[in-house]
């Protein structure tokens, strides 16, 4: 008796809880930390994106640029937007390319606003997505700040602000977009078509798009209605192959040093895990970081993608379990998750070859803001410690977390903005006729190349 009568005394104090939380204006408290915090980070960001702005093309513009020449030469109606570049269908960065060049005579100022619209867009679509699949609406406007906070970090603005660095965005992007088709109400050809779409615009911002596919293949075969199934599965390899036996040959350099199977085996698993723990294991010998930085980064980057690919994993095999938009949720998240460990595994085979060392650039760090998003979203609403916070309660945790986040996008700011600027040193002296073997890591592996271009670049009139 007395034990019933002390479960139905929990289960009142926890309904009436509940409806504290969820009982007009108990939010308020929560959305006023919230948008405070969300305007100052953002405020960084977009100063990140403004302050490390570069125009000049440089690197693989170059070769962007000659195609364009040509295609300009030829008179091309539009062909060469599907020319590869080095393994991958750049389409968008091309047709950015042709309208910078031929509209605006080279300001690159497009390719950043593209980025940024695209990279805001799929903060919000994910933070709507999510605020919808949560009962609780204080939680669920703290949930779906996650989105906002995970892409629009100081780091990614370097993704945003170099013209050659915005495909990852779009890639993520279209992703972000074809998930949540994915999950939404639409069935049958129609949407099995627009999710192929979708796929495929990512991988036309870059090959690591591809991983949209299987994803999408796993999250309508987790739905209870799989009317899109038959299509997705035979359409998507097709669609996986036309871009992968199109694409060319990648510049891969053959290993100095020969290995074992063992030893290539455990350096793949060192570079998988060195990618997932992006942002954090960023290193570069581009990067002009604080002394100490990189073995530092060296070391925590890989634990805190050990930890994250053993969390994302774990989330991902289970199923989801609840109501309908609880459910949505679910995979949502789960296919974000997949998404960007797909992408890891991806650069794995892509990129391992290229440099004997663990060199992760940061510009792929927007790739792994989905696994974050996913991860932190799961463990929340899967977790009762979380559903029974009050409204100040989740103020004070709230106001912590986005204490630590601005404290974090000061410091990315700091190395973001001190990278751009001696990139633009660099490429000032390069314009000024100084040549040093710096230049050839930072302007171009082939100088007599790259003053090719330039020369070019004058007789054109662009990028002047």
């Amino acid at each position: 008796m007395n034990r019933t009568t002390s479960s139905e005394a929990r289960a009142l104090r926890r309904n009436a809880e509940l409806r504290r939380v969820r009982a007009p204006g108990a939010e308020s408290g929560v959305l006023a930390v919230l948008a405070v915090g969300l305007a100052v980070y953002l405020t960084l960001f977009l100063d990140t994106v403004v302050r490390g702005f570069i125009r000049a093309p440089y690197g693989d513009g170059f070769d962007i640029l000659a195609i364009e020449f040509q295609a300009q030469d030829q008179h091309d109606p539009g062909g060469y937007l599907w020319a590869p570049h080095n393994g991958h269908h750049i389409v968008w960065l091309r047709l950015l390319t042709s309208l910078d060049v031929r509209v605006f005579h080279g300001q690159s100022t497009i390719f950043s606003i593209a980025a940024l619209l695209a990279v805001l867009a799929a903060a919000v679509l994910a933070a709507r997505h999510i605020w919808r699949g949560v009962e609780d609406k204080a939680l669920a406007c703290v949930l779906a700040a996650v989105a906002p906070l995970a892409l629009w970090t100081s780091l990614n603005a370097f993704d945003v602000s170099v013209s050659i660095n915005t495909p990852y965005v779009f890639a993520a992007t279209f992703a972000v977009a074809a998930f949540l088709l994915a999950e939404s109400q639409a069935n049958g050809v129609g949407a099995a078509l627009g999710l192929l779409a979708l796929a495929a615009g990512a991988a036309m911002g870059n090959s690591v798009g591809l991983a949209t596919v299987p994803v999408l293949m796993i999250a309508v075969l987790r739905r209870p209605d799989r009317g899109r199934l038959p299509l997705l599965w035979v359409a998507g390899p097709i669609l996986v192959a036309i871009f992968v036996f199109t694409a060319g040959q990648m510049a891969v350099q053959t290993q100095v040093t020969p290995e074992t199977p063992v030893e290539h085996g455990v350096r793949m698993l060192r570079y998988f895990l060195t990618f997932c723990g992006l942002p954090w294991s960023a290193s570069s010998e581009r990067m002009s970081t604080p002394a100490g930085f990189q073995p530092v980064a060296q070391f925590v980057g890989p634990s805190i993608g050990l930890l994250l690919v053993v969390l994302g994993l774990y989330l991902a095999a289970r199923p989801a379990r609840g109501a309908a938009a609880r459910d949505r949720l679910d995979r949502f998240c789960c296919s974000l998750i997949l998404f960007s460990l797909a992408a890891a595994a991806m650069a794995v085979v892509g990129r391992l070859n290229a440099s004997a060392g663990m060199q992760v650039p940061i510009r792929y760090s927007v790739l792994l803001a989905p696994l974050h998003i996913g991860i932190v979203v799961l463990l929340a609403i899967r977790s009762r410690a979380v559903g029974r916070l009050n409204p100040r309660n989740m103020s004070v945790a709230l106001f912590v977390v986005l204490a630590v986040g601005v404290g974090h996008q000061v410091a990315g700011r700091y190395v973001i903005l001190r990278y751009c600027g001696h990139i633009r040193q660099v490429l000032a002296a390069y314009d000024a006729g100084r040549r040093t073997p710096e230049m050839a890591r930072y302007v171009y592996p082939d100088l007599r190349r790259a003053d090719q271009m330039t020369a070019e670049m004058r007789r054109r009139g662009v990028y002047q």
